[in-house]
């Protein structure tokens, strides 16, 4: 699906989105003239909400592998 189509589908939703739409437009806005701009621009809380949890998992599942990661390393820059 793109994204264009994902948010069509929040058009005639029964229910309330929680944005703004002209703050939101207005932070794309800012988020475009940002020198350097954000690589990703999470708006909403219920989206940066969404992001964090997703982030901390997979963190989560990633950081025990920490030691086995550093055991692959070229013995030159261990």
């Amino acid at each position: 699906m793109t994204p264009a189509a994902f948010v069509r589908q929040f058009k005639d939703a029964a229910v309330p989105l929680l944005g703004d739409p002209a703050k939101i437009a207005a932070r794309i806005i800012d988020g475009a003239e940002r020198q350097p701009a954000p690589l990703r621009l999470v708006l909403g809380s219920d989206s940066y909400e969404a992001v964090t949890t997703a982030l901390r998992d997979r963190l989560a599942q990633v950081e025990p592998q920490q030691a086995v990661a550093a055991q692959t390393d070229a013995d030159s820059y261990a």
